[in-house]
């Protein structure tokens, strides 16, 4: 599972379904106020309302980019 954590500094995290393996995957980003995957293409995207961005990472938080 995914999700954003809002403590400071912001960041999205993931870990196993039982909670296990928890680890942030993207840091140095706003304060996440939408989260989706695109399972064709592997990537996150979500909506950063302090930058008003749109951003995007793989699922391992690599290749970060804005849109």
């Amino acid at each position: 599972m995914y999700w954003s954590d809002w403590a400071q500094p912001p960041r999205l995290e993931r870990a196993w379904l039982d909670g296990s393996h928890r680890e942030e995957i993207v840091a140095d980003i706003g304060r996440v106020a939408a989260l989706t995957i695109d399972y064709a293409k592997q990537r996150l995207f979500w909506a950063d309302i302090d930058r008003r961005t749109i951003e995007s990472a793989d699922m391992d938080g690599l290749y970060y980019q804005y849109i």
